[in-house]
């Protein structure tokens, strides 16, 4: 036992000693004083206001589109889209062919909800252009749609041999 607390005393006194390291901490408040004290003058030094981008820009707040209630029975087309953009920021054109009459309850719709649900029933298109709404009357329209899809022309051939050493035994009909 003696031995062996022997070669442990020898072993750790060979043992090399740790080279010392800078205090972490130390270098860290070094390395942070000449900002922090830039930070308590108030100034921000050019290199970081020059790296800095310019501010975006305000994001403007669009108001949720105003929803209203449209009841109408048997009422002229032409008064109707008049009065569905009456107090809203919507102008409204009519093609001289904007005729008949509307029957329609639509409760809690946007202005344009209620114009969809009149060209899908009635047929009367209309088109908006920023705030101004274009109602055309019922027409029968041509429209000319482009498909985007590989043109291409399928060829195919199958050839099947089939080749073996015995002999028939029956005589077989061809598939179809």
């Amino acid at each position: 036992m003696a031995g062996l607390l022997l070669c442990l005393g020898l072993l750790a006194g060979c043992a090399e000693r740790p080279r010392r390291t800078p205090d972490m901490a130390e270098a860290i408040r070094t390395e942070i004083a000449p900002a922090a004290a830039a930070t308590a003058n108030g100034t921000v030094p050019t290199r970081v206001s020059d790296a800095l981008a310019e501010p975006a820009p305000p994001v403007a707040v669009v108001p949720p589109e105003p929803r209203l209630d449209l009841l109408v029975n048997n009422a002229s087309a032409r008064e109707v889209f008049l009065a569905l953009v009456a107090d809203t920021r919507y102008s409204m054109l009519m093609h001289p062919d904007v005729t008949g009459s509307i029957s329609v309850t639509l409760r809690g719709v946007t202005v344009k909800e209620a114009l969809e649900s009149i060209r899908d029933v009635y047929g009367y298109d209309f088109r908006m252009e920023g705030r101004r709404i274009t109602v055309y009357a019922p027409t029968l329209q041509t429209r000319i749609f482009t498909l985007n899809y590989p043109h291409a022309q399928r060829v195919g051939r199958s050839e099947l041999r089939v080749a073996s050493g015995a002999a028939l035994v029956g005589q077989g009909t061809a598939g179809t």
